[in-house]
């Protein structure tokens, strides 16, 4: 660091402005691209909300409703949705969710019970921060997210909470 800040004492004038304006601009484009996740996720909301979808997918006669299949990304599920399909209860593990429960990015929610440890395919299943599961007998919490491996295999990864 101390050569880039030697370096930039001997530039001229104009040069030092157009370094000024490079970083600044660059300083900008970091903050927009950095915000625009949660800008596209609060458009998607609003747009759901707006629409109607959020209230067709609440909670039903004590269960969860139906799945349909989206038609894009602005009625896809998104993580965390729960969800009846084929006689289960379905949680969304991703966002932007369009596949049918079962296949790909769904995990089966058990009621209250604990589901049992079931070995993550990859990134589109892995178990979150604060997943809970059963394993080897016992109850254990993800402590990180993006978690594809057991708690005997990464056991930093995982708590023991029973």
């Amino acid at each position: 660091m101390t050569s880039l800040i030697d370096d930039v004492k001997n530039i001229s004038d104009a040069d030092l402005n157009d370094t000024i304006n490079a970083l600044y601009s660059e300083s900008n484009r970091r903050r927009v691209v950095a915000e625009i996740p949660q800008q596209v996720a609060d458009a998607i909301d609003h747009y759901q909300d707006a629409t109607g979808i959020t209230a067709k997918r609440r909670p039903v006669d004590g269960g969860y409703a139906q799945w349909a299949q989206p038609t894009g990304a602005l009625d896809a599920y998104r993580l965390g949705d729960l969800v009846t399909h084929g006689g289960k209860t379905w949680e969304s593990t991703v966002d932007s969710n369009v596949w049918e429960p079962g296949v790909a990015n769904w995990r089966e929610r058990q009621g209250d019970t604990v589901p049992e440890y079931r070995q993550p395919t990859g990134a589109t299943d892995a178990y979150h921060k604060g997943d809970r599961v059963t394993f080897d007998g016992h109850i254990w919490e993800s402590l990180v997210d993006g978690n594809v491996w057991d708690p005997a295999i990464y056991p930093p990864g995982w708590t023991q909470v029973k």
